[in-house]
């Protein structure tokens, strides 16, 4: 499977680079209202998973926009790659698009402002921020720093802890292995509340819970239904710990390499397909519980007051976000 991905990175990259070759920032002294680009898009979640269907509605956007100049070939489920490969693979060039968060902090440790638990009060306090002068500064520094642009951004519900034994307080996680994003802020988080943390990419989860390699994991219940982890872990705390995003990301030069009015096609698709997904994430939210509630899976409320003592100051070990964090609890 592994030389699978390789070779058909490799064939990607010299595909890609022939497209873009006939619609590169060269080429755009000629005539751009005849240059096509098809841009490849990578990512891993599954195609039920409203994360898969915002980026496909942009796609169909942003091709109908154009007027057929901008296609998409679009890899969903992990089929290039973790998403710390994928971002790999967009520098080299064999990816154009993707989604992703955490990996991001490998090149921008800044963005690890926004992993801190319990520091958002709920979803909308997280839009504010993101769309406010601290998400624009993360984003900046992105672009500055990994060559990636955020043209859009998916919100994802509150993430709760699921395990193979109830939670009711702080004290059934305490040496428990919890997978967690590679994320310094989340793994020193975790380790604060007494849990192992374990960095894992998300394919690899369901069989380390399966063979006893981790305890539990965390995700909003969304994921946890599309990768069907309540067939490994039965229980979910409804913890409530993290409230966090997606951002859609395009490689920096490949939307310069296009031509001014395919940008704005760019960025307005994205515009309408992060509307598009909000709305649809809010419907399966509504439903989601009920239905890992048919598939057995026994929900229990935790009281997350160890939780929340246990996190609050975990920030103050990371001086170079202090700043950034500050600004996020002011925002109201």
């Amino acid at each position: 499977m592994k030389r699978n991905v390789i070779l058909a990175l490799i064939v990607l990259s010299l595909v890609t680079s022939n497209v873009f070759s006939s619609g590169s920032a060269e080429s755009s002294k000629a005539d751009d209202s005849k240059s096509k680009f098809e841009l490849v898009v990578a990512f891993d979640a599954v195609d039920s998973v409203s994360w898969a269907k915002g980026i496909r509605r942009f796609a169909e956007i942003a091709q109908e926009k154009s007027n057929g100049r901008l296609t998409f070939k679009i890899y969903s489920g992990g089929q290039m790659g973790s998403q710390k490969q994928v971002l790999e693979n967009m520098q080299l060039g064999a990816v154009h698009m993707t989604y992703t968060f955490e990996p991001l902090s490998v090149w921008v440790p800044e963005i690890d402002a926004y992993s801190f638990l319990y520091m958002f009060k709920d979803i909308e306090h997280l839009r504010r921020v993101d769309n406010g002068p601290v998400g624009a500064e993360l984003k900046q520094l992105v672009v500055d720093k990994a060559g990636f642009r955020p043209i859009m951004s998916f919100v994802r519900e509150a993430r709760q802890l699921t395990m193979n034994k109830p939670v009711y307080s702080i004290n059934d996680v305490i040496g428990k292995k919890i997978r967690v994003t590679q994320s310094s802020a989340i793994i020193q988080s975790w380790e604060a509340i007494g849990a192992r943390p374990v960095p894992m990419a998300m394919g690899e989860v369901f069989s380390a819970l399966q063979q006893g390699v981790i305890d539990g994991q965390e995700n909003p219940l969304s994921v946890i239904y599309a990768r069907k982890v309540y067939e490994a872990n039965k229980y979910v705390a409804m913890t409530n710990h993290q409230y966090s995003l997606v951002w859609v990301l395009i490689a920096e030069d490949t939307f310069k390499a296009l031509p001014k009015d395919l940008q704005q096609v760019v960025l307005d698709a994205a515009r309408e397909a992060e509307a598009f997904e909000h709305e649809i994430a809010k419907q399966e939210w509504a439903a989601m519980q009920a239905t890992l509630e048919s598939n057995g899976v026994v929900f229990t409320q935790p009281d997350v007051t160890g939780f929340r003592a246990a996190t609050k100051d975990v920030y103050k070990s990371f001086p170079e976000l202090a700043r950034f964090v500050e600004k996020i609890y002011a925002t109201e």
